[in-house]
């Protein structure tokens, strides 16, 4: 049966002073006489420009009405258990004098407090609503020890499967909400998820992420690979806009994400039936393979990088076709 949201609260509330004064005492922050010309300008145009609690309920009463008319109800327990309690709170990110790191963002979910705050100084902070309700409606509060949103899993300081969670979560958010305006903060990690879906299949993928089953999702995967493989497909993910570290370069991480997703796919067409040797199966492998990304450029970091698609194709080709005439087996 279908909730009646009519008597949610949305707490949609100035916060901006609040959130300066908080940084100015606890010493992250120092202001000069014309920042805070500049705070008390903002603050004055924040309360003027407001926008309506009415206008927000009716984002999450038109994301209800999608989820449950999408999704089994077993599947929506993190979003039952959540949206009673949820809250949006306004701020300003347009900070960049003062807070070098806050204003990239329009949006973020809190999935301990269980809050979302938004920028109601730039309009184009909608756009990022239905991706953050996503994060709302896929995070088990439940558990207590640490952090399960989506695919991605956060304890002690240390976290895995951000990449996978954003690049989906920004792949459902445009799937059901790119009609009324949906933006991709995540391309790259939009079109792997993609591409990772088509291996493990759209209807169960979607429903292992609302109901924050990484777990599963790794199960599913060591059908064609090891544990360790996935883990480190998941952890290269993660970490796929950062600068080369000690270990491997940016290239080799789009080199080998590319290479796990085409063997991945390829082991299922195998495990479908369908015989590597055939000409028409690696046609298929090859039609997948030129879907993922090829050129990597403008991800605010020097340098720009091409992945070698018909290489490691080639490559996963010869290799399975080698092991499938050294057994006689699938792979």
């Amino acid at each position: 049966m279908k909730k009646d949201l009519s008597d949610i609260t949305l707490s949609f509330v100035n916060l901006y002073e609040e959130f300066i004064n908080y940084l100015i005492d606890n010493k992250k922050l120092s202001v000069s006489k014309a920042d805070k010309g500049r705070q008390t300008k903002l603050g004055k145009y924040i309360r003027e420009k407001n926008k309506s609690r009415e206008k927000f309920k009716e984002f999450i009463n038109y994301f209800e009405k999608i989820v449950r008319n999408r999704f089994p109800s077993e599947v929506l327990h993190n979003f039952d258990d959540n949206v009673e309690e949820f809250r949006i709170y306004g701020v300003c990110f347009q900070l960049s004098n003062l807070i070098k790191k806050l204003d990239q963002y329009n949006g973020k979910y809190n999935p301990k407090k269980n809050t979302m705050i938004i920028d109601i100084t730039n309009n184009d902070s909608v756009l990022s609503i239905f991706h953050e309700l996503f994060h709302m409606a896929s995070t088990n509060r439940m558990i207590v020890d640490y952090v399960q949103t989506g695919f991605f899993s956060y304890k002690d300081g240390m976290g895995i499967g951000k990449g996978l969670n954003e690049g989906y979560t920004d792949l459902l958010a445009q799937r059901y909400f790119g009609d009324v305006g949906t933006k991709i903060g995540y391309p790259l990690e939009y079109r792997y998820s993609l591409a990772l879906e088509t291996i493990v299949d759209r209807e169960k993928m979607e429903n292992l992420y609302m109901s924050s089953n990484s777990y599963q999702l790794v199960r599913e995967l060591e059908k064609y690979d090891s544990a360790d493989n996935i883990i480190c497909f998941l952890k290269m993910l993660d970490t796929i806009n950062y600068p080369n570290d000690y270990y491997v370069s940016r290239a080799s991480k789009f080199s080998t994400i590319t290479r796990f997703l085409i063997t991945w796919y390829a082991r299922k067409l195998v495990l479908q039936g369908k015989n590597i040797l055939d000409v028409e199966t690696q046609k298929e492998i090859y039609a997948y393979a030129w879907q993922l990304p090829e050129k990597i450029v403008n991800l605010n970091l020097k340098g720009s990088f091409k992945v070698n698609i018909n290489w490691i194709t080639e490559g996963v080709i010869e290799e399975l076709v080698n092991q499938y005439s050294n057994t006689n087996k699938r792979f």
